[in-house]
């Protein structure tokens, strides 16, 4: 709360690395915690979020290079952290932060992908990698809206405009929508 609600966006960041770093100290302090994949997740979506920060930094100003590196460097790290709690997770796992990870994991890839050149490979790996796993429906109801979204965003990206079309008409009869 205190990021969300801070005045700029370089106090926002500050913030987002001192809850990083404050949880990722508890971790080591307490290695195997009831909580630890709880804490994890948390401090993958802070980085994703500082993430997003530079991203938005960076589409006002192109020229920022700094922006657009940091961003880069955030997301990869979100993505490594999302990766290794999905892989940790039960197969089949149905519970609130299995759900949670792979939407997480998925919007970090689609932000990733955005960072790749138009029509590249790589850029085209991440939107399909990040589709592959919104494939399984989030039984999550705070999540299917916001899952149909992303979709809707990357089969627009990639040119899929009925589908998209379609996603896009699920959200709307989701509850809430």
């Amino acid at each position: 709360r205190a990021a969300q609600s801070a005045p700029t966006a370089e106090a926002r960041r500050g913030r987002w690395t001192e809850a990083i770093r404050l949880l990722d100290r508890f971790r080591r302090q307490n290695p195997g915690h009831p909580q630890a994949r709880v804490f994890d997740f948390q401090a993958a979506v802070y980085l994703w979020a500082r993430a997003r920060s530079w991203q938005q930094q960076e589409e006002l100003d192109p020229t920022d290079r700094p922006a657009r590196e940091e961003a880069i460097k955030d997301l990869d790290a979100a993505l490594t952290r999302l990766r290794a709690l999905q892989e940790g997770l039960p197969p089949g796992n149905n519970e609130v932060l299995g759900h949670n990870v792979r939407f997480r994991l998925a919007q970090a890839l689609a932000d990733r992908a955005s960072f790749d050149p138009e029509g590249s490979e790589a850029r085209r790996r991440r939107e399909d990698e990040a589709l592959k796993i919104l494939e399984r429906p989030l039984s999550e109801p705070l999540l299917r809206g916001f899952a149909h979204l992303l979709r809707a965003e990357l089969l627009g990206r990639l040119g899929r405009f009925d589908q998209a079309t379609e996603a896009i008409d699920a959200v709307a009869k989701e509850k809430p929508a």
